[in-house]
């Protein structure tokens, strides 16, 4: 018995403006590494349990592009907003924290409990200084998962609570990036907001410019070494029809086509084809070695270079 479709009209869904999808794609482009976030969150929150001598979790919740209107109008008052800058970028971005979760990280870090009647007061100048070293060893840990030669450091420009320290930096009408962080510290749960502005966020995403041709090459050179890129070695091909496939089962055979690899004592010996890249933008061939530690090693002999296998691949 068959069940009658039901029409879904899709009329109330949420509207999202060019910019902010200009934004959204240019962050997740540029910046957001899943192999790499999971080592990043575990780094902060280890420093953070060295710093606040206590158990420290977290973990990034969600990522939005919204209209920073939006985002004002939610912002409690009592909010600890931190105004920072990445010069000679230009651009600032913001953290947004509860203030008791603020005084929190201040008194920990001092070992001692933070007294409750002062959570929702502005912080003072000691607290400030000691909150601001917080700030800026955390985002210290940014500094090795940037995919660009940024070349510039971190800086507070202000502490301040609520909308008020927020607005003056983000017109009604310009879109944002906001980062949504989840965490628990001695099994208080917390949230914390990173706020990107465009312009940094498109200054960050800027190509480099630089004054002379070798300012460039070393730039390039910089970039493609921070690069990892797999290397294949191939002992020898074969190509297996449709059918080979299908009929294929565990404990078959299957001879690899000529081939210039051996087996003699100790192991292997002989010359193979390896690539770079799993698009393969270069290759090589060389001479497999076995070294004194047991460990395979190859020795250049022919390089390919990428611009010679594209004019082969055109011909």
């Amino acid at each position: 018995m068959s069940t009658p479709a039901k029409l879904f009209y899709f009329s109330d869904l949420p509207k999202i403006s060019k910019e902010e999808m200009r934004l959204n794609n240019l962050f997740y482009a540029h910046f957001l590494f899943p192999e790499k976030k999971v080592q990043l969150i575990t780094d902060i929150s280890h420093v953070l349990q060295t710093l606040l001598q206590t158990n420290v979790t977290l973990y990034l919740d969600q990522i939005v592009t919204q209209k920073s209107k939006f985002y004002l109008n939610t912002l409690q008052d009592s909010n600890c907003v931190t105004v920072l800058s990445f010069p000679p970028k230009i651009g600032c971005f913001f953290l947004d924290m509860p203030s008791g979760l603020a005084k929190t990280i201040v008194y920990r870090v001092l070992g001692k409990e933070d007294p409750m009647s002062t959570n929702d007061q502005e912080m003072t100048e000691v607290e400030q200084g000691i909150f601001t070293f917080v700030i800026l060893k955390l985002l210290s840990l940014l500094q090795p998962y940037k995919n660009q030669d940024h070349g510039g450091q971190f800086q507070v420009i202000k502490i301040g609570q609520g909308s008020e320290a927020l607005s003056p930096y983000l017109p009604d009408e310009s879109s944002i990036v906001l980062l949504n962080f989840k965490g628990m510290i001695n099994q208080q749960a917390f949230f914390v907001t990173i706020i990107i502005s465009p312009e940094l966020l498109q200054s960050l995403t800027s190509p480099a410019q630089n004054s002379d041709a070798q300012s460039a090459l070393t730039l390039g050179i910089k970039r493609a070494f921070a690069l990892d890129v797999p290397l294949i070695a191939e002992i020898s091909q074969i190509s297996l029809h449709e059918s080979d496939f299908k009929s294929l089962d565990v404990d078959d055979i299957i001879v690899l086509e000529t081939n210039q690899v051996h087996l003699k004592a100790p192991g292997l010996v002989g010359d193979v084809h390896c690539k770079i890249g799993t698009q393969a933008f270069a290759s090589f061939r060389g001479t497999l070695l076995l070294t004194k530690s047991g460990r395979y090693a190859i020795q250049v002999k022919d390089i390919v270079a990428a611009q010679d296998l594209n004019s082969k691949t055109d011909s």
